[in-house]
C-alpha cells in the first residue's frame, strides 16, 4: 500500500542519515545550497518583492559590518569615513581610513549565503536539538566574527600596505580562512556523530 511505501522510505532515510552520516551531510550540503541558488535566480527573474528583501537583508548586513568595523578603528584611534560607491552590480557601502581609498562591502562580501546554508545543513544531520543550536550560535558568531576582522584587515591594508596585498587577500587568503572555518565548525559536529556512532 502507499502508506506502508511511505513508511518503508521513511525507514531507509533514517538509516541513511544514521549510517552514512558523511555521505548524508554531502547530499545535505549540495542540496540546500543548490535550493538557495534556485530561490535567488526565481527572485530576481520573477519576484521584484523577494528580490527587494533580499537587497535590503544584503544591506542591513553591510552595514551592520561596517559599523562593527568602524569600532574597531575607533579603539585603534585611527580616523575614518564610511561611502557608497556604484558598480556595475548595485551601490554599496564601504569604509576608509582617512587619506586612503578604502573598501567597499559588496554582497558576496558578507557570508550570507555561506552562513545560511552553514546553518540550514547543521539543523538537517542527526543529534540533539539542544547541540545543533549550540553549535549553530557558535559558529554563526565566530563567522560573524571572521568576516569582520577580513574586512577590517582590509581596510588596514588598504591604507598601510597597498592594492596588491588587498587584492591577494581578499580573493585568495581570506576567503579560505573563511571556509576553512566554515567547514572547521561543520566537521567538528560530524566528529562527534561518527564517533558516537562508532561506539555503538
Amino acid at each position: 500500500s502507499f502508506n506502508f511505501r511511505m513508511k518503508d522510505m521513511v525507514l531507509k532515510y533514517e538509516d541513511f542519515k544514521k549510517n552514512y552520516i558523511e555521505y548524508y551531510y554531502a547530499v545535505c550540503i549540495i542540496s540546500v545550497y543548490g535550493f538557495w541558488k534556485l530561490i535567488k535566480a526565481f527572485s530576481a527573474t520573477y519576484s521584484q518583492s523577494l528580490d527587494s528583501f533580499g537587497t535590503s537583508v544584503n544591506d542591513a548586513f553591510a552595514q551592520l559590518y561596517v559599523n562593527a568595523v568602524g569600532m574597531g578603528l575607533s579603539i585603534l584611534s585611527l580616523e575614518y569615513s564610511t561611502f557608497f560607491t556604484a558598480t556595475s552590480y548595485g551601490e554599496f557601502i564601504g569604509i576608509a581610513i582617512e587619506g586612503s581609498s578604502g573598501v567597499y562591502v559588496a554582497y558576496h562580501c558578507l557570508g550570507v549565503t555561506a552562513s545560511l546554508v552553514f546553518a540550514i545543513t547543521l539543523l538537517l544531520l542527526p543529534g540533539s536539538w539542544k547541540r545543533k543550536i549550540k553549535y549553530l550560535i557558535l559558529g554563526l558568531i565566530a563567522l560573524f566574527l571572521a568576516n569582520t576582522v577580513r574586512i577590517g584587515s582590509l581596510v588596514l591594508m588598504d591604507k598601510y600596505l597597498g592594492k596588491f596585498w588587498v587584492d591577494l587577500n581578499h580573493s585568495l587568503i581570506f576567503v579560505v580562512m573563511f571556509y576553512g572555518l566554515l567547514l572547521l565548525f561543520h566537521f567538528m559536529f560530524l566528529r562527534r556523530l561518527i564517533l558516537k556512532r562508532k561506539s555503538k
